[in-house]
């Protein structure tokens, strides 16, 4: 039996819930270059139970600057640099901060300067020439400055990869929408805007963890059918839209559709796109709970380009059946 949808009332068979895997919680990293063993163990002693936005933090050591340097390169995504002066030479922290800042292009690190020596490298100069976030020295870095001095740091830090992140979505957003524009066939722009969604998503390596599932479906008339799928409902293509929403989901595509907008519900993302015509159209993204605010304004961004899109299809297809007619009434006259 087939079921008519309705913006108001619908009806959907049971389903199982989706699960979604939870992303890693790794710790922030902190890379710790001196030469002494004791500034290692004591910075560690007072940082042990140190948390930043429920991350925790994942010591590393380095010895000297060359050993620095070969860690840098292998760990990219390290926060915060603890970084001594003089070590193998009297300017081997100077050395490793310019190799952060120019050879490996790493804007994004925090350098923290540590020095017994303050002569040995004068502050403003440090500051002004090497591109250093703080300047310390170790006779003052007690446990609560180093505390405050981490804590700066890591906001800091967070603050710049929110900013590139955003950048990174909105370049992508700009790509993928060009690219779905050029595709005027309405089975594969649905593919499309669930692929590109996904990318926008993942624009960082926690991202990867997220098993995320979703489907487009399209309907006139209050009768839906998947047009595209992934991950989980994948072998709903073709279906009808009550063979796949159950439990969460139909609650959530009943609020869209009551509503007339898109929303966010406990665990997904519900798009509705109307078009001029009288046409709706659905995507359902599952395993949203982790989003952030930014995750979640590059997705309105990306979907109000989606709805013009939709739009620029529903009046290509109407201008070609309007031909096919015009064509078909005249091969009748002739």
């Amino acid at each position: 039996m087939r079921v008519d949808f309705d913006e108001d009332e619908i009806l959907f068979a049971d389903e199982d819930p989706v699960e979604s895997a939870e992303p890693v919680n790794n710790g922030w990293k902190l890379l710790i270059v001196d030469d002494e063993e004791i500034v290692h163990h004591s910075t560690r002693i007072a940082l042990d139970h140190y948390t930043f936005e429920e991350r925790s933090l994942t010591f590393l050591s380095a010895y000297s600057g060359r050993e620095a340097c070969k860690i840098l390169e292998e760990h990219q995504d390290i926060a915060i640099v603890l970084l001594d002066v003089v070590m193998e030479s009297d300017d081997a922290g100077l050395k490793v901060a310019r190799h952060i800042r120019e050879k490996l292009g790493n804007q994004m690190m925090q350098i923290v300067l540590r020095t017994g020596q303050p002569g040995t490298a004068p502050e403003k100069k440090v500051i002004s020439q090497f591109d250093i976030n703080d300047y310390r020295e170790k006779t003052e870095l007690t446990e609560v400055r180093l505390f405050t001095t981490i804590t700066t740091a890591l906001r800091g830090y967070r603050n710049l990869l929110r900013i590139e992140k955003n950048r990174k979505g909105l370049e992508l957003i700009i790509a993928s929408t060009g690219h779905l524009f050029a595709d005027q066939r309405l089975r594969n722009f649905a593919a499309g805007v669930l692929t590109q969604l996904q990318s926008v998503l993942k624009l960082d390596d926690d991202s990867l963890f997220m098993q995320r599932s979703g489907f487009a479906a399209s309907g006139d008339r209050g009768r839906f059918h998947v047009l595209a799928a992934t991950g989980d409902f994948d072998g709903y293509i073709d279906q009808p839209l009550e063979s796949v929403a159950s439990g969460q989901i139909r609650e959530g595509i009943a609020e869209a559709l009551r509503r007339r907008e898109s929303i966010f519900t406990q665990d997904a993302y519900i798009g509705y796109f109307c078009t001029e015509n009288g046409s709706v159209n659905l995507l359902y993204l599952h395993g949203c709970s982790g989003l952030d605010r930014l995750e979640r304004d590059l997705i309105r961004t990306f979907s109000s380009n989606i709805a013009i899109a939709y739009d620029k299809i529903f009046l290509t297809q109407e201008i070609q059946e309007t031909q096919r007619e015009v064509i078909e009434t005249l091969g009748s006259i002739v």
